[in-house]
């Protein structure tokens, strides 16, 4: 089993015809809308803490828990894109390296996006933001030499990111986190297809052994840190409390 084992596996199955995909993306606001409907009072509020060097650092509660996530997640895929675009030019077409580089520039965005919001979102009870410093890469399991492999990685990667903002969706408590999370969800769910395509494999939006609609996959966010784990550094370490 490769360290990149925890990312979700790409489904088996009929792949979503592209119009499809659009609606499903395009349809962002409305399921959003449908999901905070949803959200039980009770439910139980995230806390992340980082733990790097033999040092816990609470990375907050609630939406900024939430935040954090994501912002990690975005920072590791920012630097596995940008370990593909430095190492792996000469296996990778022309247009698929423009591809990538987009991808990176909007990871790049995402990225800083939750690292504002999470200075929007402290309070007093969590008043940590994310220092990406203390979250060092570890991608040694991929061979950047071959042209599926890193590939491969960036799609599992993004298609753990998209479930990761679905499952984030129904703790939030801020009307602008979910927005966030929403527009994180449908650019990364249009990368993830677009790698898909380059792979001929199927990708989020596609339909998954035993369930009805891939559109259903979520993560909670005690399993996106432990997913996200996977490409960081021994030593470092996002943990969750209070999350089933």
């Amino acid at each position: 089993m490769t360290k990149h084992s925890l990312f979700l596996s790409p489904s088996r199955g009929p792949r979503l015809p592209r119009r499809a995909f659009l609606r499903y993306t395009g349809a962002t606001s409305v399921g959003m809308a449908l999901v905070l409907a949803g959200c039980k009072k009770d439910d139980p509020q995230p806390t992340a803490i980082l733990n790097t060097s033999g040092e816990t650092v609470l990375l907050g509660s609630g939406d900024t828990a939430l935040l954090n996530l994501m912002q990690a997640g975005k920072q590791l895929s920012t630097d596995l894109l940008d370990r593909i675009l430095k190492v792996s030019p000469a296996v990778l077409t022309t247009n698929e390296l423009a591809l990538v580089r987009d991808m990176q520039a909007q990871q790049k965005i995402h990225r800083d996006a939750l690292k504002a919001a999470v200075n929007s979102a402290r309070t007093v009870a969590s008043p940590q933001a994310l220092n990406l410093a203390d979250l060092p890469a570890d991608f040694s399991a991929i061979d950047f030499t071959q042209r599926a492999a890193p590939l491969a990685a960036a799609h599992s990667l993004l298609n753990t990111l998209v479930a990761a903002a679905a499952g984030a969706m129904r703790y939030t408590a801020r009307a602008a986190t979910l927005t966030l999370l929403g527009q994180v969800l449908s650019v990364d769910a249009r990368h993830a297809a677009t790698l898909g395509s380059l792979l001929a494999v199927p990708t989020y939006t596609d339909p998954q052994d035993g369930a009805p609609d891939a559109r259903n996959r979520t993560l909670r966010p005690a399993q996106t840190a432990a997913a996200l784990n996977a490409s960081i550094k021994s030593g470092s370490r996002l943990l969750t409390n209070n999350l089933a």
